[in-house]
């Protein structure tokens, strides 16, 4: 049985220039003392020396809680995240993504959530903007995109939740990884800006019996920096989104009872990529200036879609042929 209390789990991958924010709401935290609290920092590959100098910060700052750096040489978000879930001492996690300022009761209300519903897997909390410099004109169009806002309207069962601030039920998520095997989603590579293991990670929770909560009394900053803030980083990011969807979709099959037919794949195929190319006409006034289009993120996503539902249609039918 894991032991009760917070682990804290940061994935780094060169954070040299924003952890030290970070590190210092977690020495604010407002927690009885009787819990205990570890931090870990997973150093995925990172080449600026955060290691040495997120030791100093936790030392300077006379950090409260046990601090640990522990390396993960393999590339890639979802192996950073199974590093801090292994290495983990206590039973209650917490991602903290190395650009999130976790309010100050963030995990005093983390334990007392997962404390009083043993049936809750995943929480998930709100997150505020913090711009490096002036909010783009197009922002808010995309705010969830950044892990930005509320996640429902009252503290309730969802879904899904965001990455960043995500807390775990460790002994779930063994039970749960036993029944369903490793993660099909690895997350971020480096600069690679894949995704979608977070939901991957809470569809599992709910096909496994448990619940995932949002409650908006989690609250953290989400600082952005300058170079995140960009059309191209956008349209990076909704091109990431969209590599997933496929994968995840098949969880939401699931979690609706729904039977996947054996044209499935390929009339979801055909449905992304007709929508592609109707809307690439309509759209075409609106595409001109690229910059803050919605549109030109849906004929993206449309097209990278479709053709990720053709592929898994030929895997799917020669899986098919083989037996």
């Amino acid at each position: 049985m894991p032991t009760e209390g917070i682990s804290v789990i940061i994935c780094c991958y060169n954070s040299k220039n924003k952890i030290k924010e970070t590190l210092l709401h977690l020495t604010r935290q407002e927690i009885n003392s009787k819990i205990s609290v570890e931090v870990l920092l997973i150093d995925n590959g990172s080449t600026d020396n955060t290691q040495a100098f997120s030791e100093l910060c936790w030392k300077e700052a006379n950090g409260p809680f046990e601090f640990k750096v522990i390396p993960e040489p393999k590339e890639g978000l979802k192996y950073a995240k199974q590093r801090g879930i292994h290495s983990a001492k206590y039973n209650y996690l917490v991602f903290c993504d190395d650009d999130n300022w976790l309010g100050s009761n963030y995990l005093q209300e983390t334990y007392n959530i997962f404390s009083s519903d043993k049936l809750v897997g995943i929480i998930g909390g709100c997150g505020k903007p913090i711009f490096e410099t002036l909010e783009p004109w197009w922002f808010k169009s995309f705010y969830q995109s950044y892990a930005i806002g509320e996640q429902a309207k009252i503290n309730s069962k969802v879904n899904t939740v965001y990455g960043a601030g995500m807390a775990v039920r460790k002994d779930y998520f063994f039970k749960t990884s036993d029944k369903f095997g490793p993660l099909l989603l690895s997350g971020r590579k480096k600069n690679v800006l894949t995704s979608g293991e977070d939901s991957e990670m809470c569809y599992r929770m709910i096909l496994n019996g448990y619940n995932v909560f949002y409650s908006n009394a989690l609250s953290f900053s989400h600082y952005l920096p300058a170079e995140r803030l960009t059309w191209k980083y956008v349209k990076k990011l909704h091109r990431g989104f969209s590599k997933s969807y496929v994968i995840l979709n098949a969880y939401e099959l699931a979690l609706n009872f729904d039977k996947i037919g054996k044209f499935y794949w390929l009339k979801q195929a055909l449905l992304n990529l007709g929508r592609a190319l109707k809307y690439s006409v309509i759209y075409l006034p609106k595409l001109i200036n690229d910059e803050g289009s919605v549109e030109k993120i849906r004929l993206r996503n449309w097209w990278i879609v479709g053709i990720d539902f053709l592929r898994i249609n030929f895997r799917f039918n020669s899986i098919i042929e083989k037996h």
